[in-house]
């Protein structure tokens, strides 16, 4: 038996679909500390981003302040120096994490461009629920970036 949906049909099945999962993910975050994590992944050399410098900022009216230089380990994370933020410090805000991409490939050994298409990359986003983990990594080479909300 085939069943035909209309668009309102369609819509109302997404809608709820679009809740229980947003339901799901609330009800895990809760039992989870928060915190606030990142890492770096080299798709130009296929690789996790060991050795890049990063530098985690927090917006303060209209300044960018510097709250911490960390360096991607060998797996193209800070893990080892702790999360970026935990349950404790954890706050709603505004924040920049900059990536030192070009540093990061002169370092390895790859010709660039001169000047350098990408030299730093900045990732700017809202943390806007403090019980809520974030996790914001950078996927990137000479050329491009992307960046998403991951968990």
């Amino acid at each position: 038996m085939t069943r035909k949906f209309d668009r309102r049909t369609l819509l109302q099945t997404g809608l709820v679909a679009a809740g229980v999962a947003a339901s799901a993910t609330s009800v895990i975050a809760q039992h989870a500390p928060a915190k606030l994590s990142t890492h770096a992944l080299d798709t130009y050399r296929g690789t996790k981003a060991a050795g890049i410098r990063i530098d985690f900022s927090r917006k303060d009216g209209d300044v960018w302040k510097l709250l911490k230089t960390v360096t991607a380990d060998e797996n193209g994370r800070v893990d080892e120096q702790g999360p970026l933020m935990t349950a404790d410090t954890i706050a709603v805000g505004r924040y920049e994490l900059l990536f030192y991409v070009e540093e990061y490939y002169k370092r390895a050994g790859v010709k660039l461009t001169d000047p350098a298409f990408l030299d730093t990359v900045p990732v700017r986003f809202a943390i806007f629920d403090a019980k809520q983990s974030y996790h914001v990594p950078l996927y990137f080479s000479p050329w491009g970036i992307l960046s998403y909300r991951g968990s």
